[in-house]
């Protein structure tokens, strides 16, 4: 048997075992997987389901509600309204952003919401409300709160502050004005709404929702994507609980898109208008007194019209003072574009050149450019909710187009003034040309001259309010919804989802987990993990007994499982050669609860069922236990009296009541076990048992706790080392056999105790079942 000590363990890893260990507890899979289905289930009836709703939405970038067959027109719509500056993207955030979904909570119904209790959901039941909540809005200072209503009759209710927990219910009568603190209101049936037995059946809530609350929520809510790469065509959605409810915002928010742009056309539009009818109304007046002046000349001096020379004058001077109109129409945009630079006005509502007559390239580029980058900034203010770098740069851009702009229409002034002054020096050799007519003629043609001016003038205006109020009328907005809002599907609760983490959860995780347990036990589970662990020779493998106390059951059961175990670790023992009559085994542990004691007890009864002369000793001087199994067996004396007796004694063994076998029980605990063991007296004990038995059995403490065990050592053949299934820590067990004295020793084996049995027999047995030895 020494050649068991050159024995090197080799460490694996062993699937099959693992998996046989795992299938062990198959039973709890089937219990996760039921708790699992109970957990879905309650999920699915519990959850509040809620819908996706969407519409799709022509977005243009650039100016596709322009009228290009409206003659006179191309130079008005699209450069006068301004649109087409932005891109895409732009229009995106600008139609989606805070103020427009403000805008279009602002015309719905959104500020009370309904809900109806219903199987541990609450519905929201827009619309459908069996009461409706006439809010004192100058009052309301409390948003986000929630109140339950319960109908007593058609005539009352009873109303409870849900947030406050020690509110009790109040009974009120419909239409009765309720005045609290933060709040003021009163609630009014809906008849069409109510059916019979809700009044007592149902239970009802009601919120007061603040805007800003709501401004985010469906800021949160709203996605936007468009239908394919590259496309116009943008997809809104919502997610809701209540269908009608995401279908009414999408609808109202796609239309006020659309009109978003047909807006900002009408009211640079308008304001082109405005600015023309300023003008005329200038005209006017001298167009009228001009007119009366000619008619009384005409009338006074009885002259109707001019000679050759005069009609060729004023058809020179007409022209001249046509060239002059139009350069001071120019004169006055000019003047007005600075003044509306100057005082930081409102860049999309501003008049583009070509709406009085100008065709300055550079300048209109500018405030194409200048157009753009307010649109920019505005969609990135519309959503920004913190200091956003891009718009510091956009503000930096638009301060350096607006100097570029001044600079350029000062410059384009000066030019203009000369113009205006070339073109009066022109007028002024006409006005000589004039002198030398007939005094008569002078003044006539003057006067005619004065007229056609502002006649020329008066009808230039015309022409160009025309062309406004018909671009006006004209517009079209640059979006179209193309598809109206509708759900099209329930998103929560997702039924495929939670079935599929019901079955991973039910089946696929506890298999796991059990397995990962088993692999990552650090206790004991049978002879691999010990041979794994030790070089020692295991004796045998003891299976799990109820009857651990009954002494008797190894005797009176001889064909048992556990007898047979003991036959087998006691036919074990035999192979070590032990050249002695007298044999003394030491039975030891390393943590109380192995089984030591149970396993020396036995083991003793088996060599007494064999003839032997056996003696048990209770050596577990610190917590004796055979006490505790043999409770029927009386002692008087034991091993701490032995020691403690000044008298030449013999040792107090006393009869288990089984042929053969005596019983030596430890005592009362002393206070120093150990320099007791130490004593002398240890050696006179073990010479007077082993003179009087074959066989000594001794039940000692457990080794890795004391020493109590190191110090027994020395008076046995064979120290026999209890390990426990499932019990057992491997750490503890490799601690154990890395200790210096038990490395030297040579006289150490190893039992593995408590082993499940399988299929009626024993976990060591060599392939029966516990059949084939009973008498049956």
């Amino acid at each position: 048997m020494s050649e068991l000590g050159d024995f090197i363990p080799q460490k694996e890893f062993n699937l099959k075992k693992t998996v046989m260990q795992t299938l062990k507890y198959w039973y709890y899979i089937p219990i996760v997987f039921v708790v699992a289905l109970l957990v879905s289930l309650y999920v699915l009836k519990t959850t509040t389901p809620a819908y996706r709703i969407n519409c799709k939405v022509l977005i243009s970038g650039s100016n596709d509600g322009k009228v290009g067959s409206i003659s006179g027109a191309s130079d008005l719509p699209g450069i006068i309204l301004g649109t087409g500056q932005s891109s895409i993207e732009n229009q995106l955030i600008i139609l989606t952003s805070n103020k427009q979904i403000e805008k279009t909570l602002r015309q719905l119904d959104f500020g009370v919401s309904y809900y109806r209790k219903d199987f541990g959901k609450v519905l929201e039941i827009y619309k459908n409300s069996p009461f409706k909540v006439i809010v004192d809005t100058t009052v309301l200072k409390r948003n986000d709160i929630i109140f339950e209503v319960k109908f007593l009759s058609k005539d009352e209710f009873t109303l409870r502050l849900v947030d406050d927990d020690a509110t009790k219910p109040v009974k009120y009568r419909f239409f009765e004005k309720i005045n609290e603190p933060g709040y003021s209101f009163s609630i009014v049936p809906v008849e069409e709404n109510l059916h019979g037995s809700q009044y007592d059946k149902n239970t009802y809530l009601f919120k007061f929702n603040s805007l800003r609350r709501l401004v985010g929520e469906y800021k949160g809510k709203l996605q936007m994507t468009r239908v394919m790469n590259g496309s116009s065509i943008v997809e809104l959605s919502v997610v809701e609980g209540n269908v009608q409810k995401g279908v009414d915002f999408l609808n109202r928010l796609s239309v006020n898109a659309v009109n978003y742009s047909l807006e900002r056309k009408n009211l640079i539009a308008t304001n082109t208008i405005q600015f023309i009818e300023k003008e005329l109304m200038g005209v006017s007046d001298s167009l009228v007194a001009a007119e009366k002046v000619l008619e009384n000349f005409r009338s006074r001096n009885e002259v109707m019209d001019v000679s050759m020379q005069g009609q060729m004058i004023i058809k020179q001077s007409q022209d001249l003072e046509n060239q002059r109109a139009s350069v001071a129409v120019r004169l006055d945009y000019y003047n007005y574009l600075i003044d509306y630079i100057t005082n930081n006005r409102d860049v999309q509502e501003m008049m583009f050149p070509s709406a009085m007559g100008v065709d300055d390239p550079m300048l209109t580029q500018l405030i194409n450019e200048l157009s753009s980058r307010n649109a920019e900034k505005a969609g990135l203010q519309f959503n920004s909710k913190v200091a956003n770098p891009r718009i510091s740069q956009i503000d930096h851009r638009i301060q350096q187009l607006k100097t570029s702009i001044l600079e350029n229409t000062k410059s384009v002034i000066a030019t203009t003034n000369l113009t205006l002054r070339d073109l009066d020096k022109r007028l002024m050799d006409l006005s000589y040309q004039i002198r030398k007519l007939p005094k008569t003629e002078q003044l006539l043609v003057n006067i005619e001259r004065k007229f056609q001016l502002s006649n020329e003038m008066y009808t230039f205006l015309l022409q160009r309010r025309s062309e406004a109020q018909l671009a006006k009328a004209a517009n079209l907005p640059d979006h179209e919804i193309i598809e109206e809002a509708a759900g099209v599907g329930k998103v929560a609760p997702d039924v495929n989802r939670i079935m599929i983490i019901m079955f991973l959860v039910g089946l696929l995780l506890p298999a796991v987990v059990i397995f990962l347990m088993v692999y990552f036990n650090g206790k004991v589970q049978d002879k691999e993990d010990v041979e794994l662990i030790t070089r020692y020779p295991i004796l045998g493998q003891i299976p799990y007994s109820k009857k651990s106390t009954d002494i008797q059951h190894v005797l009176s059961n001889p064909r048992s499982s556990l007898a047979e175990a003991f036959r087998s670790v006691r036919t074990s023992l035999g192979f070590f050669h032990i050249s002695k009559t007298n044999q003394t085994f030491l039975i030891t542990s390393i943590i109380p609860g192995e089984g030591k004691s149970f396993c020396a007890l036995n083991l003793a009864a088996s060599y007494a069922q064999m003839g032997k002369r056996t003696v048990l000793i209770g050596f577990d001087l610190r917590k004796p236990a055979l006490e505790l199994l043999l409770k029927d067996i009386v002692s008087e004396r034991g091993i701490t009296d032995f020691y403690l007796s000044d008298e030449s004694t013999d040792p107090d063994v006393v009869s288990s009541g089984i042929p053969n076998l005596d019983i030596l029980f430890s005592g009362p605990v002393p206070p120093n076990p150990a320099e007791l063991i130490a004593g002398g007296k240890t050696a006179e004990l073990f010479d007077y048992l082993k003179s009087n038995y074959e066989i000594v059995v001794v039940d000692s403490p457990p080794v890795g706790l004391v020493s109590d065990a190191h110090l027994l050592a020395a008076y046995s053949d064979l120290n026999i080392l209890v390990v426990r299934h499932d019990f057992t820590p491997k750490a503890a067990l490799k601690q154990l056999l890395s200790d210096e004295k038990v490395v030297k020793s040579d006289r150490m084996s190893v039992m593995v105790n408590a082993l499940p049995c399988k299929n009626g027999g024993y976990a060591y047995m060599y392939g029966y079942g516990e059949g084939y030895y009973s008498s049956n």
